[in-house]
């Protein structure tokens, strides 16, 4: 019996011990897949971060093109703005010559009557003195705005060719902001290079005789007194025998002077009750320049010519006895898109692999779980490499007006509005071939 019993416990003993093992080999396997569950948790992190971050690069350096552009606009803007300065200008010059001019020649009609005489006779001395301040002051705004645009046409070429150095480093320094690890990878100058030649390819410089968008945005641009100072002065009952026509416009002469005449004459029917008005008397004549016109041509100002030709031939002798004022320097070279007349969208890509070496995304490209016996040899040495992990992300730049024009117009793309924009995109084919298997937007490959 006690032969018995002495089994029963040594058969329950084995039983045990078998149990403990079966035990254990489930702990290892749990605690294996914990690691490995763990393992791969945290290299889906990283790689999701790695995704952000390359998604955060390209869209800050695509942010950085879209202010550049608008800088590039504002400075468009401004130039615009500063032609328009300077026909004002030049056009303030003419007309207080022109109103000199008649009141002097007013005032020599009206000498011999009482009164009126000594009325026109202050009249001119008081405007002579203001012409003399008015000539001074706005030959001053002529000589420094088209400084102001020299130094806007400079900067608008140094600004764009910082642009693409600048987006690459504001993309780099994104990364690195991420982490310490995380920065381009080494196909990345690939896509470097095909964004800078993206961005070279997107504006153009227009000098010389291809400034006709920027001289027709200037005339369009121009004010009403600088378009046009005409208006025909009531003669109240001589009206149907006599008119005096007062004519006046500021046009821009080519591409390098703004020019402007002002006239005002006396019309008489060429028949006492029946025929059409002509030129019978000028009153008064002026005319002013600033720049150096190519050739000699003659402008409509508002039909001056046409109007009062007497008048307006005078008004081109005085321009040609007083000079030409030498401060102006032709409109200057600026940017724009590259062929501004096609009216389609167009937008400007830029993209950014990023990339980082951790331990931790070995799990990612199927390497050994630490917990597992380490290899040896060329094994050994092929799990000390650490695996690749890229990410590959885009953006493009594009033309988005905020709320639609007043004229109800449809506005394409141009560097006149600054109206630029970045946002994310999804990767294109030629870039994912730009860079060596970048066949999904996340890969891991071996170095």
């Amino acid at each position: 019996m006690y032969r018995a019993a002495a089994r029963r416990r040594t058969a329950a003993a084995r039983q045990r011990g078998q149990a403990l093992v079966l035990v254990l080999a489930f702990a290892a396997v749990l605690v294996g897949t914990l690691l490995v569950a763990l393992e791969a948790g945290r290299a889906a992190t990283r790689q999701q971060r790695l995704v952000n971050a390359a998604d955060a690069a390209a869209y800050g350096a695509a942010s950085w093109q879209a202010r550049t552009l608008n800088a590039q606009a504002y400075m468009n803007r401004a130039i615009v703005a500063n032609e328009v300065a300077i026909a004002q200008a030049v056009s303030l010059r003419s007309w207080s010559e022109y109103l000199r001019r008649t009141l002097a020649n007013v005032r020599t009609l009206t000498s011999a009557v009482p009164y009126l005489g000594a009325a026109t006779q202050s009249l001119a001395s008081a405007w002579g003195a203001a012409d003399r301040t008015v000539q001074v002051s706005a030959r001053a705004v002529e000589a420094g705005a088209s400084s102001v645009e020299a130094i806007l046409s400079g900067a608008q070429e140094a600004v764009n060719a910082l642009g693409p150095v600048a987006a690459g480093e504001i993309a780099r320094a994104t990364l690195r902001a991420v982490s310490p690890d995380v920065g381009v990878s080494a196909e990345h100058g690939r896509l470097e290079a095909a964004n800078a030649l993206e961005w070279a390819r997107f504006t153009a410089s227009y000098s010389g005789p291809q400034r006709d968008r920027l001289r027709a945005t200037v005339l369009e641009a121009r004010d009403g007194f600088t378009r046009g100072r005409s208006h025909r002065v009531n003669t109240g009952p001589l009206s149907p025998l006599l008119r005096v026509e007062k004519r006046g416009g500021t046009e821009l002469v080519g591409y390098s002077a703004w020019r402007a005449l002002d006239t005002l004459s006396i019309h008489q029917r060429r028949a006492v009750l029946f025929g059409s008005f002509r030129e019978r008397a000028p009153v008064g004549w002026s005319g002013a320049e600033d720049g150096r016109p190519a050739a000699w041509t003659r402008g409509d100002h508002d039909g001056t010519w046409r109007v009062n030709p007497a008048a307006s031939t005078l008004a081109d002798r005085s321009l040609v006895l007083q000079g030409r004022a030498p401060f102006y320097a032709g409109l200057p070279a600026t940017r724009d898109v590259r062929e501004p007349w096609r009216r389609d969208e167009r937008r400007l890509a830029y993209a950014v692999e990023a990339e980082h070496r951790e331990p931790a995304a070995a799990a990612l490209a199927g390497l050994r779980v630490p917990s597992l016996p380490a290899p040896s040899g060329r094994a050994r040495d092929l799990a000390r490499e650490r695996p690749r992990v890229r990410a590959l992300a885009a953006a493009v730049v594009e033309f988005d007006r905020p709320e639609p024009r007043a004229d109800g117009r449809r506005e394409y793309p141009s560097l006149y509005s600054p109206y630029w924009r970045a946002r994310l995109a999804p990767v294109t084919a030629g870039q994912r071939l730009t860079v060596r298997g970048a066949l999904d937007p996340f890969v891991a490959v071996a170095p």
